[in-house]
């Protein structure tokens, strides 16, 4: 069994990487922000309603702890007594399941990164007014704790989603062959690249940066879901965003792809 516990203020790309844990480690992934929008209806803190989001958060952790699953704890995480607190209870239930159960804990810091927090809060506040992150991201920022051995963790790893390597990669005639309106066959030699750089989740991040819209879209992400072809978005970069419509990206891979060289001497060519 494995916990992944993410730890580190709001808006630092917990949660993205929480999701690509979860498809590589076949892992259950437990948010407190999921469990306020699902009991709200959308994300809405209310304190009256913390005994239900604790319940159903502490229900989860149990229920995946007993059957041994692998599990993504996405939270926020800045003090070493909660941290201390949810391993305990984790491998308490887990061990009462199954004495003799091996659990490696891992720990991946986003660290305290205050300004990063409040830039992407003020691109998608979530309904929220920004007083209020900014509030939030303050009191947190003053009890944060870096993550430490003697806590349990068998590995911790600092994390910074700015030097994500970012690819933006185009869907058809380069992940697929050419076959628009339908898809095409999958370009293996492609893929499998994805596949490797997918092993290192907290290194690279993939968007597929396609003109498909509406039901070809829709085609296109189920075909990359049944093809188990890693992506974490389309046509939009949550990690960093200018608000212009062009995806920003470390690497465009594109059919239609020229060189600055070969667009320098397209003059020459006439």
């Amino acid at each position: 069994m494995e916990v992944y516990m993410l730890m580190g203020l709001p808006g630092l790309g917990k949660s993205t990487l929480a999701k690509k844990i979860a498809c590589a480690e076949n892992a259950v992934i437990i948010c407190m922000d999921d469990i306020i929008t699902m009991v709200e209806g959308r994300y809405q803190w209310n304190d009256s309603h913390y005994p239900i989001y604790k319940k159903v958060e502490d229900t989860l952790i149990q229920s995946a702890a007993e059957i041994g699953r692998n599990i993504v704890l996405d939270r926020t995480l800045v003090r070493e007594r909660d941290r201390c607190d949810f391993l305990r209870a984790i491998t308490m239930t887990a061990t009462d399941a199954k004495s003799d159960i091996e659990i490696k804990k891992y720990c991946f810091d986003f660290g305290c990164d205050t300004a990063t927090a409040l830039r992407r809060k003020a691109l998608n506040p979530r309904g929220q007014e920004m007083p209020v992150w900014e509030k939030a991201i303050a009191d947190m920022a003053t009890q944060y704790e870096n993550a430490e051995k003697h806590e349990g963790f068998d590995f911790i790893v600092t994390v910074d989603t700015r030097y994500y390597r970012t690819w933006a990669i185009d869907f058809d005639n380069t992940i697929v062959s050419q076959n628009y309106p339908d898809i095409g066959k999958e370009n293996m030699a492609l893929t499998n690249v994805m596949r490797k750089l997918a092993g290192y989740p907290y290194q690279n991040y993939f968007i597929i940066n396609t003109c498909r819209s509406g039901l070809r879209l829709a085609e296109a992400e189920c075909y990359l879901r049944s093809r188990n072809i890693p992506y974490d978005a389309i046509n939009e970069n949550p990690l960093f965003s200018t608000g212009s419509r062009k995806v920003y990206a470390d690497v465009y891979v594109d059919d239609r792809n020229m060189s600055i060289k070969d667009f320098e001497n397209v003059w020459e060519k006439k």
